[in-house]
């Protein structure tokens, strides 16, 4: 249902325009052009609602990343309880049209800060990423993107400030501190050489 247009004002430094047609809508300014109100003396005021939703809901978004990355899941779940399906879809298939929303290079970078400074394996790098709600392909992805001779530098490193404090006087225990490793998660058959080359080493 079509009802006039009785005012429009735009604030040009927030690229949003305010509508009065049966109510107030204030919709960003490339909606506004979408809708050809510019053209016409009337408007659909359930369609500026929807705009108007989409707005509040792209600055919502604009504050959850403003204090924290986060993937397009866990965003919608941050979302779901404040705006309707159809209102999510649309803002978060804008955000990642223009590139706020990336997850595959989220995950990538995601997974090179954790080897950098956890030292994790690509196993437990996976298992975080996957708590973090990135799908599998951009987890298997990020993964892949590891170099492995870093990777391995990394449980060089780790071995060197973990296995002084460990307990390696017999085949029991260097089994017990390999579980360790494997929990951090690295391959046993990148563990049992590692292990071998620090033995070496003492």
């Amino acid at each position: 249902m079509l009802l006039p247009v009785t005012s429009v004002a735009a604030e040009r430094s927030k690229h949003e325009v305010t509508v009065e047609c049966g109510g107030t809508f204030v919709i960003t300014e490339s909606d506004f052009l979408l809708l050809g109100i510019a053209d016409t003396a009337t408007a659909d005021p359930e369609k500026l609602a929807f705009c108007a939703d989409k707005l509040a809901c792209i600055k919502k978004c604009e504050n959850y990343l403003s204090y924290s990355d986060l993937s397009e899941r866990k965003l919608r779940e941050k979302l779901k309880d404040k705006f309707t399906q159809p209102v999510i879809d649309a803002v978060l298939a804008l955000l990642t049209e223009k590139g706020y929303v990336d997850d595959q290079a989220l995950a990538e970078r995601f997974a090179s800060e954790l080897a950098r400074t956890r030292l994790w394996g690509k196993k437990r790098i996976a298992q975080y990423l996957f708590t973090k709600g990135f799908r599998r392909e951009d987890i298997s992805a990020a993964c892949d993107s590891l170099d492995d001779d870093s990777l391995r530098d990394n449980l060089h490193e780790l071995i060197e400030k973990t296995a002084p404090k460990a307990d390696l006087s017999t085949p029991k225990a260097v089994s017990a501190y390999g579980a360790k490793l494997y929990r951090l998660g690295w391959d046993w058959d990148e563990i049992k050489p590692a292990l071998a080359e620090y033995s070496k080493e003492q």
